[in-house]
C-alpha cells in the first residue's frame, strides 16, 4: 500500500460539486490484490454504479 496521498479533484455533476479520485490511483494506493479491471468491475457491481449518474465513469488515458 502507498502513502502518497490520492489526488482529489472537485468537478460539476449534474449541477452538483463532487469530489473525485482516478480509479486506477486508488487501486494503486489500496494496494488491491486483483487486477485493475476485475476490481473495477466488482466494485461496479457491488455498489451498482448505473450509466449517466454521479458515480462517473469515463475513459480511461494512458
Amino acid at each position: 500500500m502507498s502513502t502518497t496521498p490520492i489526488p482529489v479533484t472537485q468537478k460539476q455533476v449534474n449541477g452538483q460539486s463532487v469530489q473525485m479520485v482516478n480509479a486506477r490511483i486508488l487501486h494503486q494506493f489500496l494496494g488491491v490484490e486483483w487486477d485493475f479491471s476485475t476490481w473495477i468491475k466488482r466494485r461496479i457491481k457491488h455498489y451498482a454504479f448505473e450509466s449517466g449518474s454521479c458515480s462517473r465513469m469515463g475513459k480511461v488515458r494512458r
